[in-house]
């Protein structure tokens, strides 16, 4: 029984979530900071420009709390591995 495999496949699927994580968040940052760059010059009215004040303001709220994401996906590794490793530890006891 391929007892290894769904530990490396594991390994696998974390190690690609670290790197689009690494890719998505500065892109999107740099994306949102270029549109406010350009929106923050037209002019919308008092209603306009306060809620796209707010919008933003919620906007790098979110990345901020982002920046979280790298440390629950390495305790979610963490996890994982120990886990994974008490059943493998188990089914090579059974055999």
């Amino acid at each position: 029984m391929a007892t290894g495999l769904p530990v490396v496949g594991i390994i696998l699927a974390m190690a690609i979530g670290f790197v689009a994580l690494g890719i998505i968040l500065p892109t999107g940052l740099w994306t949102t900071a270029s549109i406010q760059s350009i929106v923050s010059n037209w002019d919308l009215g008092a209603t306009g420009n306060s809620t796209r004040t707010s919008l933003f303001n919620n906007i790098f709220q979110g990345f901020n709390l982002a920046a979280i994401s790298p440390i629950v996906m390495a305790a979610g590794f963490i996890i994982t591995l120990i886990i994974a490793s008490f059943g493998a530890f188990t089914l090579s006891r059974r055999s």
